[in-house]
């Protein structure tokens, strides 16, 4: 069943007109994004608002019609828009590489296609996402642990 155009616009309008998983504005791609269900149709998802996620093209391609079994461990599973805290699995270093802090973070990085070239996320994320209690401006600002794994990570992928 297709989304209705109602529906479309308060999803639209719940994402800031900005792609749900990476963060891209629609100023950014030159037009409309696209509804996903975050829950796909194909393994039972509905049409529900709760469901729907304003997405990019390439987010949506390579979210595709993933839906983890009931019983897949939490690193297995994407972050949801609006109710994950993104800051809590995934930070951005100073370069714009983002770096999972947990394997669920990994796991939506790769699983996304999320690279250095995507847009910054972490600030769209606090203002859309559940609050952290951080300060927003310190969300800028890589920790050392971060930055720990990023230098980690570069030496063992050359």
């Amino acid at each position: 069943m297709a989304v209705s155009t109602e529906a479309r616009s308060i999803v639209r309008a719940a994402f800031g007109g900005r792609c749900g998983y990476c963060g891209v504005s629609e100023t950014s791609v030159g037009g409309e994004l696209e509804i996903d269900h975050f829950h796909p149709l194909a393994a039972g998802g509905s049409d529900d608002i709760e469901n729907l996620v304003y997405a990019c093209t390439a987010c949506n391609r390579f979210k595709g019609d993933y839906a983890p079994a009931h019983d897949a461990p939490e690193s297995l599973r994407l972050l949801r828009p609006q109710r994950d805290d993104f800051g809590a699995h995934v930070e951005e270093t100073v370069h714009g590489r983002l770096i999972g802090l947990t394997p669920r973070g990994w796991f939506h990085i790769q699983r996304l296609h999320l690279t250095p070239f995507a847009m910054p996320l972490l600030p769209y994320w606090r203002l859309i996402g559940p609050c952290s209690g951080r300060d927003p401006a310190g969300a800028l600002r890589p920790s050392a642990r971060a930055l720990r794994r990023a230098r980690a990570y570069s030496y063992t992928a050359a």
